[in-house]
């Protein structure tokens, strides 16, 4: 059974400026607070089949490859290796332009090892602590965008 979670944020900046920071796959320890590193592996840097290696706290550890590139709008991966709980694991973001910024939007689906066991641990544990850093994800990725930005002012004087 297919766990699905959804999330999201809304981001004082364009679109682009998100982008920036959500595509640097090398950049992902720099705003989540659940990776310690991130680097980019083979010789795509980024778009379809660009492949990232993500090292976690407690020794956890994952590889995923980018499935969807659609700048500045939607990015999506497909995790192919990893010594999580779980299996099947994908993760996409859909950045929507509204008139305060940017809303991202953050869909993970996973589907759970060990059975009926899984099933109970992941009601348990594992949803809750995916929940937690889904949320710290986002704070992480709001705050180094709108720290690396001017505010957004939809003042047009201010222009």
């Amino acid at each position: 059974m297919t766990t699905t979670i959804h999330h999201q944020i809304a981001i004082n900046a364009t679109p682009e400026q998100v982008w920036l920071v959500l595509a640097d796959l090398d950049r992902l320890a720099d705003y989540d607070p659940v990776v310690t590193k991130s680097v980019v592996i083979g010789q795509t840097h980024e778009g379809l089949g660009a492949r990232r290696r993500c090292d976690a706290r407690q020794g956890r550890f994952f590889v995923e490859d980018v499935t969807v590139w659609e700048p500045p709008h939607k990015l999506q991966f497909a995790i192919v290796e990893c010594n999580l709980p779980t299996t099947g694991l994908s993760h996409g973001y859909v950045l929507e332009l509204t008139a305060a910024g940017t809303t991202v939007s953050e869909t993970l689906a996973y589907d759970i090892r060990f059975g009926v066991v899984g099933r109970v641990l992941d009601r348990v544990i594992v949803r809750g602590k995916t929940e937690q850093g889904i949320r710290g994800f986002l704070a992480g990725l709001k705050a180094t965008v709108e720290q690396s930005q001017p505010p957004r002012s939809n003042d047009a004087s201010a222009q």
